[in-house]
């Protein structure tokens, strides 16, 4: 917790500022907890709640400190210290924590059991009932009970989630979007293949709650699926067929759009690059980049995004592997891609599936 100052300006017209500055955000904080509580997100609810009444109780005391004087701020200090001693004023970077913890849990529906989808059969009367029911906008599912290593791990793939890479990863990814905060590293965040848009929520999440206002998230995705293999010019891909899996991975742009709503993260600082990696990343317009995250499975879309993104990564920059270890065409690509670059900075293990490493400053950072 950041110390009080014992001592006070000469000046009251910062302490005016700041008890303003507290009931503006004590009054949104109210009202944010109250339509979460009316909706479906009791326990977000709490979370503004608290973070009403500390504003509301830090403001009073400054009240009680611009007319009391000098002497007073010590007695705010002594109050503030003894309220937190006893659990009743949470800080706001234990807000921030808990606001970051509770995403991270909705996000990968952390604790809920998976409904895993129920596939037809080959036979013609049961794909034909399953027609029907898909028609009325009805699926079978089995329920699969909570697993915590695999959903830790993403080695499930929760139905309703709006991200399928675990917990590890995506705290992990967390914990470089606050790097690059702390570091001050320059440049946007970007993922390329998003799914449901998971991880680029949690990234415009940390944005907002660091108070960044300048960088932007970047989701580019067909969202159309996975393209077929194109083994003529990428051999490696060849046996990989996940364009068959598409009523699975192929998400409307719309449906991200909307998941973003859902949790009021969706402005102008969340931008959009639908269609093929080969058409849209040579010329997106991005200048520098601070995150880099590949999540596209094939060799074809894992070369494509770094040969057009990563020439802009900055230097200390993080490049991020999604599917490093599972998807021999993926390691690969990448394999391939350090190689003919001279790319020597230590690939760094995540959980088993996903890696990472961070851009050499001696690396030399041109756009192609």
């Amino acid at each position: 917790m950041t110390a009080v100052p014992v001592s006070m300006p000469g000046s009251f017209g910062r302490l005016r500022l700041i008890i303003a500055a507290l009931t503006v955000l004590a009054a949104a904080s109210l009202l944010l907890a109250w339509t979460l509580a009316t909706s479906d997100r009791p326990t977000t609810a709490v979370v503004w709640g608290n973070l009403a009444l500390a504003a509301l109780a830090f403001g009073l005391l400054c009240i009680r400190a611009g007319t009391a004087g000098r002497t007073s701020w010590a007695l705010l200090r002594t109050h503030l210290v003894a309220g937190k001693q006893a659990g009743l004023v949470p800080t706001i970077l234990e807000v921030r924590d808990m606001y970051l913890d509770l995403l991270r849990s909705s996000l990968t529906r952390y604790g809920e059991d998976e409904l895993a989808p129920i596939r037809a059969s080959n036979h013609p009367m049961v794909r034909r009932v399953f027609g029907i029911l898909a028609k009325r906008n009805i699926r079978l599912v089995r329920a699969i009970p909570f697993d915590e290593q695999k959903r830790n791990l993403g080695l499930d793939w929760p139905a309703s989630a709006e991200t399928m890479i675990g917990m590890q990863r995506l705290t992990h990814l967390q914990h470089c979007v606050e790097t690059v905060l702390a570091e001050d590293i320059p440049g946007d965040l970007i993922e390329c293949g998003v799914w449901r848009g998971g991880a680029c929520i949690l990234m415009r999440a940390v944005l907002a709650a660091y108070g960044d206002e300048e960088r932007c998230v970047w989701l580019a995705d067909s969202f159309e699926g996975v393209p077929p293999p194109d083994p003529e010019n990428y051999s490696a891909d060849k046996d990989l067929r996940l364009d068959l899996a598409a009523d699975v991975l192929a998400i409307p742009e719309s449906t991200v759009r909307n998941n973003f709503k859902r949790y009021g993260l969706l402005d102008d600082r969340v931008r959009f690059l639908p269609g093929w990696f080969k058409d849209t990343l040579p010329d997106a317009p991005i200048d520098r980049i601070a995150l880099l995250r590949l999540d596209g499975d094939l060799y074809e879309s894992t070369v494509q995004a770094l040969d057009a993104l990563y020439p802009r990564l900055s230097a200390e920059g993080f490049c991020i592997i999604d599917d490093y270890h599972p998807i021999d065409a993926c390691r690969q690509a990448v394999t391939d891609y350090r190689q003919r670059n001279s790319i020597s900075a230590e690939v760094i293990d995540i959980d088993g599936t996903g890696v990472y490493w961070r851009k050499s400053v001696r690396e030399v950072n041109t756009r192609p």
